[in-house]
């Protein structure tokens, strides 16, 4: 099978777990003896370099990144005409089986017009909100299918928007997605509530990479025995950092002994030095909380494994995060808040604790409470790595995904039916 693979980042260059998530899938296909292309954003992290893709995949950096500003913004136009000539040729050149769209944020969203007229097979895969906003959002098939703010503008638009479409793109009101991966039901329903009817869908969980995680050696204490908790992701409001920094007061108070906390991820510079800094330095509880830095996902699971709980914080909808699924991959108890896809990963009082978003009292109650049960600990640590292999292993998870391209092409005509099937979910 040949799979095009559209999406605007992709490793080593990339943003989050998205997109690892993306190439661990690219990867286990590549591995099972499909072809694989990406098609991506012409992204470079600082100081990271290219990587040779494993065999079986091809690596193509073509497309720019850029919000669009206005109708003058000329540089659009052609970044636009640019880049949906670039797809063009990659489907004329590697004639794909399935083109799947993963993140198109920041790309043409001429692509993804051009793409339903002209892929054999099209499926999104879905990892957060963008395509719910896709019809709303800034792009030249939106401008061309919004009605003209003027009155010279409601005598021209109406021809030139039929040149562009001639030239370029379908028109927005034939865009109809039919097939969709979704990493969670709950990115399903957000969709759903958008208008967006898919015909075809698969949920399919995010992974972990079972080398790095499984058969990880015993975690280790920390020299005063302290428990260490561990909350790791970007440092921000929307990520819960507020909520977390007030709850470290009230569990400073509550039992000022015995726990400290590490911070892990990005953070804009403003919050840097108006809020956490400040903090690490004058907080009563400074000596037991400390700041990691933003480090490689090559180095995570060694942090999973030197801390013993996890804090998930999270206050905006989540597609599913990668982080939670690591950690209990790792064994880590999990404290978290239950937004979006969340819901799909955590079962209160089996393999998590939670509270509301943005309640830090019951934040640091719950912080407090599993400090002081290691029973407690001990029986949420061994759900969480039953959940993780069964649930959200490459094993169970991309051998899925498989399957539901091949049932896709099947029922498209382009794949004959193996003979002897096992029983599979309907499409």
């Amino acid at each position: 099978m040949r799979i095009l693979y559209v999406t605007n980042y992709y490793p080593p260059h990339y943003i989050g777990g998205y997109e690892l998530h993306c190439a661990a899938a690219a990867e286990w296909l590549a591995e099972n003896g499909h072809e694989v292309r990406i098609l991506t954003g012409n992204y470079r992290r600082e100081n990271v370099d290219d990587e040779t893709p494993p065999e079986g995949i091809q690596v193509y950096r073509a497309l720019q990144l850029r919000y669009w500003k206005d109708i003058t913004d000329t540089s659009y136009w052609n970044r636009e005409f640019k880049d949906v000539g670039t797809f063009r040729q990659h489907l004329a050149e590697f004639k794909p089986d399935i083109v799947v769209l993963w993140n198109m944020v920041k790309l043409a969203s001429g692509i993804v017009m051009e793409a339903q007229r002209s892929t054999p097979i099209l499926v999104y895969h879905l990892m957060d909100e963008w395509l719910a906003n896709f019809r709303k959002s800034n792009g030249l098939p939106q401008y061309w299918a919004r009605p003209a703010q003027s009155a010279w503008g409601s005598a021209l638009k109406p021809l030139f928007r039929s040149i562009y479409h001639t030239m370029l793109t379908p028109d927005l009101e034939d865009w109809h997605p039919e097939n969709a991966v979704l990493v969670s039901h709950a990115l399903g329903e957000l969709v759903n509530l958008a208008g967006i009817s898919f015909r075809n869908t698969h949920i399919s969980y995010i992974t972990y990479d079972s080398a790095l995680f499984e058969g990880l050696p015993a975690r280790t204490k920390s020299e005063d025995g302290a428990l260490r908790f561990f909350w790791a992701g970007r440092l921000c409001a929307g990520k819960g950092l507020h909520t977390t920094l007030r709850a470290l007061d009230m569990l400073w108070e509550m039992q000022p002994e015995g726990w400290q906390v590490d911070f892990c991820g990005p953070i804009e510079e403003a919050d840097m030095e108006n809020l956490l800094r400040p903090k690490l330095e004058n907080a009563p509880w400074k000596e037991r909380v400390q700041y990691l830095g933003s480090l490689p996902h090559r180095l995570m699971p060694a942090q999973y494994r030197e801390h013993d709980i996890f804090l998930f914080t999270s206050e905006v909808h989540e597609g599913m995060p990668g982080t939670i699924v690591e950690a209990f991959a790792a064994g880590m108890p999990v404290i978290g808040t239950l937004t979006g896809g969340t819901k799909d990963l955590l079962i209160p009082d089996s393999n998590c604790l939670i509270y509301p978003m943005g309640d830090a009292l019951l934040l640091a109650q719950a912080m407090r409470r599993l400090l002081n049960d290691a029973e407690l600990r001990r029986r949420i640590s061994s759900e969480t790595i039953l959940f993780a292999k069964g649930q959200c292993s490459p094993a169970k998870v991309f051998p899925r995904l498989l399957e539901f391209y091949e049932r896709l092409l099947i029922k498209a005509g382009r794949m004959e039916a193996p003979k002897h099937q096992h029983p599979r979910e309907r499409l």
